[in-house]
């Protein structure tokens, strides 16, 4: 099979090259028809998925992006066997995914909890590169750290635009991973009013997804979120 060949049109009626021996124009293989061979085409269409996920990939925080399940160092870092297993078996298109701490864990943080979230989004967009159809609904897909959840002071605009961005994402995107969540009550004293409205604003990001039928990942060093 070919690609890359358009017929030529004359007054309306349609020639077709002529069927024969040609050259891909990438690598040279005979092929039936002018054009690229399909291993070629194939190549080329992921290298545009590839750029088409960028804004996914760079959401990531720098030092998770390469996590992935099939990685030596990955499955080293992650000492809970069990975890990395049941992982690797959710979608996270539908699955809504809690990854925490146990209660009886003195260490909360350094455990792979991020880690393992980045490996399950980092296996669907591998998925999402050969599948059309998956493709489409992962070209909106995030990772949002929960601290970008919490409202800025007054005056800081910036903190202000990545404070909505991160609401409307949570909100929207067809797959997210909410990272760390209860860092976003960190400075609110727990009975406050000021940790009811940011723990409100979980329920609401929470809420709104389950009623979508779309899946949720979140990580935590929380047990008791309220």
């Amino acid at each position: 099979a070919s690609s890359g060949h358009a017929p030529v049109s004359f007054g309306g009626a349609i020639a077709l090259p002529r069927a024969g021996t040609y050259a891909c124009r990438k690598c040279a293989t005979s092929i039936p028809m002018p054009g690229v061979c399909a291993k070629c085409f194939a190549a080329v269409e992921r290298e545009e998925r590839e750029e088409q996920l960028r804004d996914v990939v760079t959401s990531i925080p720098r030092r998770f992006r390469d996590a992935r399940f099939n990685e030596p160092m990955t499955r080293e870092f992650i000492k809970d066997g069990q975890a990395f297993r049941r992982a690797r078996s959710i979608d996270p298109l539908v699955d809504t995914v809690l990854i925490s701490t146990s209660p009886d864990d003195t260490v909360k943080a350094g455990q792979g909890k991020t880690t393992l979230a980045v490996c399950i989004l980092n296996a669907l967009l591998e998925r999402a590169l050969s599948d059309a159809a998956l493709f489409e609904q992962c070209r909106y897909a995030r990772f949002i750290p929960a601290m970008h959840l919490t409202p800025p002071e007054d005056g800081d605009e910036e903190g202000r635009a990545r404070h909505i961005r991160a609401i409307t994402d949570a909100k929207r995107a067809r797959v997210v991973i909410l990272d760390d969540v209860g860092q976003d009550l960190l400075g609110a004293p727990p009975e406050s009013a000021l940790a009811s409205q940011r723990r409100r604003s979980l329920v609401e990001i929470v809420q709104e997804r389950h009623n979508a039928g779309v899946g949720l990942s979140r990580t935590t060093a929380m047990v008791d979120l309220r």
